[in-house]
């Protein structure tokens, strides 16, 4: 049996499409630190604070699969890009 570790966060932490390289969040650089008795599962989602996150159901889906002896690392950053 694994281990899965969960990521929940904002645009720092999330996974990005290979085509806007080189923004990374760390959150997708993390399995590279792993074994293979670790899963990582990174709900993280750009542009999302707290609250919307929250709002918008993006726990529900670690709250409906996380178990006994994995982890939830939550970070949410402020790194504002305004016009």
């Amino acid at each position: 049996m694994s281990t899965k570790v969960f990521l929940v966060g904002d645009s720092t932490c999330c996974k990005y499409d290979k085509s806007v390289r080189p923004r990374a969040g760390w959150g997708e650089l993390l399995p590279d630190f792993m074994d293979n008795h670790i899963k990582i599962v990174n709900e993280a989602a750009s542009g999302r604070s707290s609250k919307n996150f929250l709002t918008e159901g993006h726990l529900d889906k670690v709250r409906n699969e996380i178990g006994s002896g994995d982890y939830l690392f939550i970070q949410f950053g402020h790194n504002d890009l305004k016009g």
